[in-house]
């Protein structure tokens, strides 16, 4: 995937960590849209570059400031063109949430990129939404599948772990999908829902699931 991309992994971390003006980040990820065909694939790329700024920020040539101002401005990237993508008015509806306690949404920003291209409509909670609301929320029947994020500063096995039951007692009463994604250490094997760990495996999923319905 590599040498088929627009701008070297290697000049990515200097461009996001230097003043550049936010049309330019946006304008790298649409070439890269332009190149690899699908965001999924675009996704799966970004997560090699924050891997990068994680390895320049523990090799030390990467502050944290710096490590922070990169992420951000690779967010408001990701959020612009997010704006600019609207779904079927007529297609399914996904909740996009991150796992409490947890402020991490760039996964949770490209995930709905993803959906978008696939045809799927999202409902966006973000970060700090207790799943104690969702229970009124899902009520109305018009949500389809709940998508969960967890990074990697989520790796508590334990907490993730009553979340999860909590989610599945919300959704599997209501026929509602669940998929658990991101880094954080979700339990595995789940006996309702899906553990995704990839951008792929995330567009797979919505593609077949828009097959079913349509």
């Amino acid at each position: 995937m590599e040498k088929n991309t627009v701008l070297p992994r290697s000049r990515r971390p200097t461009m996001l960590v230097a003043d550049t003006p936010a049309q330019t980040v946006v304008a790298e990820l649409m070439l890269e849209r332009a190149n690899l065909g699908s965001w999924w694939t675009v996704a799966e790329l970004l997560g090699l570059v924050l891997e990068a700024l994680g390895t320049h920020w523990e090799r030390g040539t990467l502050s944290v400031i710096e490590e922070h101002i990169a992420s951000d401005r690779l967010l408001r990237g990701v959020s612009w063109i997010n704006q600019t993508l609207v779904a079927s008015r007529d297609g399914p509806t996904a909740l996009l949430l991150v796992a409490e306690n947890d402020e991490h949404t760039l996964g949770l920003s490209l995930a709905e990129l993803v959906a978008a291209e696939v045809g799927w409509r999202t409902t966006w909670l973000g970060s700090k939404t207790p799943l104690t609301m969702l229970d009124a929320w899902l009520d109305d029947g018009d949500t389809h599948l709940v998508a969960v994020s967890a990074s990697r500063a989520s790796d508590n096995p334990s907490d993730l772990e009553r979340q999860y039951r909590e989610l599945r007692e919300i959704t599997q009463t209501r026929d509602v999908e669940l998929v658990l994604g991101g880094s954080g250490t979700w339990p595995d094997n789940l006996p309702y829902g899906h553990r995704l760990r990839s951008f792929k495996q995330w567009c797979q999923l919505l593609t077949e699931r828009i097959a079913v319905m349509g």
